[in-house]
């Protein structure tokens, strides 16, 4: 599997992680809904958006070092 189809199966993933939550958010208001927000949902988008970037640009090397190669 390719680096770019990694980073689109993760961002994919990470899409519907997101609208499932969204969800059960309409449903599920107490407490604990909150404290499972604040502990593992807050800070997840900065972390997925840093992952896909670093993918991304793992990518860019991979395809530098195939050039290089072929030369």
């Amino acid at each position: 599997m390719s680096s770019k189809l990694s980073s689109d199966s993760f961002e994919n993933s990470y899409q519907q992680l997101i609208s499932q939550w969204e969800s059960v958010q309409h449903e599920w208001r107490d407490k604990k809904s909150q404290d499972f927000n604040n502990k593992h949902m807050a800070d997840i988008s900065a972390r997925v958006n840093q992952y896909i970037q670093l993918l991304e640009n793992l990518a860019d090397i991979l395809q530098q070092s195939r050039h290089c190669c072929d030369e």
